[in-house]
């Protein structure tokens, strides 16, 4: 399993101090994990696994994919990030739907909401 930590940590591109701030933990921990010293706890898989979508079984052991599918709600999240950071004409035209959409009142967001379903073929 230390191997499969340190390949969390890795890929999810944090150094070990880093890594064990976002799980609660020291660096010395981190490292004495990653060498084999310590095993990793029961609560600190849980946090590992709930924090960074980590396949619980692929962590204790190896079988399947390391990380689970993103949900919609973190792929939503993900592609507002980049609009965010994004500056081209599309990105720009996303920003004034939002922006647009969260102005109206509530009886014209159904509306709208009604249009996109029709659209999208809901």
């Amino acid at each position: 399993m230390k191997n499969r930590f340190k390949q969390i940590r890795q890929a999810k591109k944090f150094n070990q101090e880093a890594f064990g701030k976002e799980l609660g933990v020291t660096k010395s921990a981190i490292s004495s994990i990653e060498s084999g010293r310590y095993k990793v706890s029961e609560p600190l898989i849980k946090i590992i696994c709930s924090r960074f979508s980590v396949n619980e079984i692929w962590l204790r052991t190896g079988e399947g994919e390391p990380f689970l599918p993103i949900g919609s709600d973190l792929e939503f999240e993900d592609i507002w990030a980049n609009i965010r950071i994004t500056n081209n004409e599309n990105a720009d035209f996303i920003k004034r739907i939002v922006r647009a959409y969260w102005a109206l009142s509530d009886e014209k967001k159904s509306a709208v909401k009604e249009l996109i379903d029709n659209i999208v073929g809901k």
